[in-house]
Formats: C-alpha cells, structure tokens, sequence
C-alpha cells in the first residue's frame, strides 16, 4: 500500500501545478496566432479571392493580437471595434469563460467581384495565470460544452452517514464536507475522480469534532489546503493539509474575532479563497458576519484574522471575493446582494457595510422580494445571485438575477427570472462558464438547473430536459473540466453529472 499512497501523494501535489502549466501553455499559445482556427471561407475564384483572403487574414491576425494585447494589460477590459476600412467589415469580442479564462473572436468580411459575400474567422482562448495563481490553482481553463442534455455520470454514497453540505472539485480530486447528527462521524472525505473509468474512489477521510458533534458547512480548497468553514462554535475557521490524499490532516483551527459562542448562530457557514486570504461568514449573530484570514505565511501557526470583521446585522450565505471587492448573498431584505470593498481591511472608511458607503449609490442589490440571497457567482463585470424561497412565499417571485457590477457603487439589473421551485427550498450555489449558469437548488425533485446567460437582458433555460429530476437534496455544487459535481444531503452524497452528445427528446 505504501508505494500506491506515494504515487497518490505526488498526483494530488502536481495536480494545481498541471493546471497551471496548462494555463501558461494557452497563454504562450495565443502569441503564436498563426496556430488560430481559420472559421469559413467562401468560394475562390482563384487569384481574386486568394489575394483578398490573405489580406483579410493579415488584418484578423493584427486584430486579435490588439485583443489579447488590451486583455492582457487590463483583465477587465471589454472588446472595442477595430479599425475597418471601406472593403473590409470588421468586429471583436472578448468574452470570459471562467475567472481565469477569457475567449477572444474577431471576424472580417467583404464582398468580393459580382457581390459576391466572403469572411473568415480567427477564434482562441487567453489565460490569466495571475488570476488561477490568486485562485490556488482552483480555476477551469475548460470552456463548456453544449450543455442541453446533461445526465448522471456517477454516483458514490459515503458508508454509514449521510449529511453531506458541500463540495469542491479541484484536478483529480473532489473534497466533501458533513455535518453529521451524532458524533464520531466522519466529516471530511477525498474523493478521486476518474472520468475514463468513470469511477469516484474514496481515499481519505477525517473526523474534525472538538466538543461533540460539530461538522464543517462549507469548503473551499486551494493548493494544498482545504479551508472549511466550521459548525463549531469556538473555531468556526478550519484548516485541512491534503497534500497527501489518503491521510488528510486538521492543520489550523481559529475562532471568529468578536462572536460570541454562546450567542445566536455563532457557526461558520460560507467560505472563500482568493490570494493568500480566506473569507469566512456566518449568520447574522451577536458580533461580525464576516472575517477573513490571512493565510500567506508559509507557517499555519501564523495564520491570524485580518482587523476584527466587519458587523453587518445579516447572514452571509455565500462569498465571491473579485478584485478589490467581496461579493456577498445576504439575508438582508434591503441588499440580497451587498458588495464590500476589501482592498485595505485595516481602513475603516473602506471595509465597511455595504448600505453604509458615503458617495455610492448602492454597493448592493435590493431584489423585489423578500427572499434570503443563496448563491452567489462573479465572471467579468456580472453578479449571478440565486434566492432561496421561504417555506411561506406563496408568491411565484424570481429567484434567479443577471446584475450588471461594472460599477460596484451602481448595481443596476439585466435580468431576472422565475426558477418554478417550491417553498423552502434554498439556493445551494450557483457556477458559471461562458454562457452558462449551472444552479443548485435544495429540492428533492429539481436539485439542478442549467441557464443560458448569454444575452444578459434575455436569460432563458438551456436544458429543460426532464432528466434534471435527480431525486436529491442537493446542497452543494462545483465544476471542474466539462464536469458538474453536486453533494446532496442523503443517498447519493457525490453525483457527476455530464453533457451528452444527444439533445433533449421533444
């Protein structure tokens, strides 16, 4: 067993690093635009359309070039029309695929003798490797297929508990998190995952409880760590080495600066990685909702919470931390979505309740329900945030919002729509790639929806396939390569779900 346990240990230890090669490889790659797809070309009248198709080609390349120059200067950058001339038709379009990714198009067309319509095509990809080093690694360069049939793949059930709360998929390896009822139950599990195979194959497990029967609600891993938000009330904020994935170690346990344990809802229940800090939320409790830890030192004995956290009289049910700001679901009726500027958290005038920024408009987002936010996904200058419906919201309202941040201080809406669920079902999490919005939902029937977002203003369901229907709680969600991966709170508590080549049958 000793020789198969090193070889796991080094798989699980390069697997960021291969990510990460793969990254730089597209990012190398994009320079070399000679390699781009040319998309169509028209029919040739020999020399004519020769001529005119090399002259458009050299203008494609010089254009794409300028694009991925431009994104490379500034990740946030949007697509700005190229120079045309009088023969040549041109445009260009940056769109991103996931935090690290983005998709770079340009096309040209023009009319050669006898109106006779032609274009081409010039598509690639560009990476960001600061963003996937910020990420730990954890960002899919993997743009997504069609998505218009997904179907089960592969289920596993954890022996002996149920109670699964969370997930996070990462290379080879899937990390799930319990909060068991009882004690002695495990609440850490590493899965490997082999899509060939088509295997999940358990390969270490850990118990975490202090004082009895306290779980982990939330997980996020990066590098070599998974970091957990606690059930505890005494270290809601712990840390797990998996470098090696047989035998996972509590590495760093922490206690929330200003809550009370003995108060209301002193438990840890959102998580978030990003650069060398984590982000750690609560419900709304007696001291702040939401802390965040610096973990850059290479020494886990040092890891300490930045300032005190920050009260904000709400619970904060997921975490997307992009750039300088952290993007929070609340529970608050006023601000579903509250937006916090954490570029400087010793800086009291900047790390501070969203309803309470001098000068801005709305660092937050007041949907038109009363619904608590649930999940919540940042990609490019768009918030996706998914409520949860109470047990008594009779009402159909919309659960599911398209918000345009490009301005932070003036959040302002795309879109919206009605998920069809039913009462007391929670928004568990929501993940975007490209065009597409995948959504968890805690309902026993309708645990996972697919959403093309591709148009902003006009979001409408990509799968309406009745195969969604997975029989499920579930209560957690991540994606890795072309793979959804769900936690569910009982059977099965891991399920990959895939897209077929086929299409929905009508």
């Amino acid at each position: 067993m000793k020789p198969k346990s090193c070889a796991l240990h080094t798989k699980n230890r390069t697997r960021g690093i291969a990510t990460l090669e793969l990254l730089i490889a597209m990012a190398i790659g994009v320079v070399f635009i000679s390699g781009a797809t040319i998309i169509s070309f028209g029919a040739q009248t020999a020399g004519l359309d020769t001529a005119l198709t090399n002259t458009g080609l050299y203008k494609m390349v010089s254009q794409v070039e300028d694009a991925i120059a431009s994104t490379t200067a500034d990740w946030s950058a949007v697509a700005t029309p190229w120079r045309s001339d009088s023969f040549y038709s041109e445009t260009n379009t940056l769109s991103d695929i996931s935090p690290c990714i983005k998709h770079v198009a340009s096309g040209n067309s023009w009319q050669s003798e006898n109106y006779r319509g032609q274009g081409i095509g010039l598509r690639t990809l560009v990476a960001n490797v600061a963003e996937a080093v910020a990420l730990g690694g954890d960002c899919d360069p993997i743009p997504p297929g069609e998505w218009d049939d997904p179907a089960s793949l592969v289920t596993t059930n954890i022996s002996g508990q149920s109670d699964a709360t969370d997930i996070d998929a990462n290379g080879d390896f899937v990390y799930l998190v319990t909060n068991p009822n009882a004690s002695n139950k495990k609440d850490f599990f590493i899965f490997e995952f082999d899509s060939v195979a088509v295997m999940l194959t358990q390969r270490g497990e850990l118990d975490i409880d202090i004082d009895g029967a306290e779980g982990l609600l939330a997980v996020d891993v990066a590098g070599n760590y998974a970091y957990a938000a606690s059930a505890s009330t005494t270290a809601q904020f712990m840390v797990i080495d998996v470098s090696n994935p047989v035998n996972p170690i509590l590495t760093a346990k922490r206690q929330l600066a200003g809550v009370e344990a003995l108060g209301s809802f002193p438990q840890g229940i959102s998580v978030y990685y990003r650069n060398g800090r984590v982000y750690i939320g609560t419900r709304e409790t007696a001291g702040p909702e939401l802390h965040v830890f610096d973990v850059s030192d290479p020494n886990p004995a040092n890891w300490a919470e930045i300032g005190g956290g920050l009260e904000l009289t709400t619970s904060v049910y997921d975490i997307f931390v992009h750039g300088d700001y952290a993007y929070l679901a609340t529970s608050d009726n006023q601000s579903e979505l509250c937006i916090v500027n954490v570029s400087d958290l010793t800086d009291p005038l900047l790390f501070r309740d969203c309803e309470d920024v001098p000068g801005a408009t709305n660092m937050k987002f007041n949907t038109s329900s009363d619904q608590n936010g649930g999940g919540i996904y940042v990609l490019g200058d768009r918030v996706y945030l998914g409520l949860s419906r109470g047990q008594f919201d009779a009402a159909p309202p919309h659960d599911f919002y398209v918000l345009n941040v490009a301005d932070p201080a003036n959040v302002t809406l795309f879109d919206s729509a009605n998920l069809g669920i039913s009462g007391n079902t929670d928004n568990e999490g929501i993940v975007v790639r490209g065009n597409i919005a995948f959504i968890a939902l805690d309902n026993p029937t309708n645990g996972l929806q697919v959403w093309n977002v591709l148009d902003p203003f006009d979001i409408k369901l990509q799968s309406t396939c009745s195969a969604l229907n997975f029989a499920e709680n579930t209560t957690g969600i991540d994606m890795d390569s072309n793979f959804v991966f769900l936690s569910n709170g009982s059977n099965a508590e891991i399920r990959v779900i895939y897209d077929q080549s086929t299409t929905c049958p009508l």
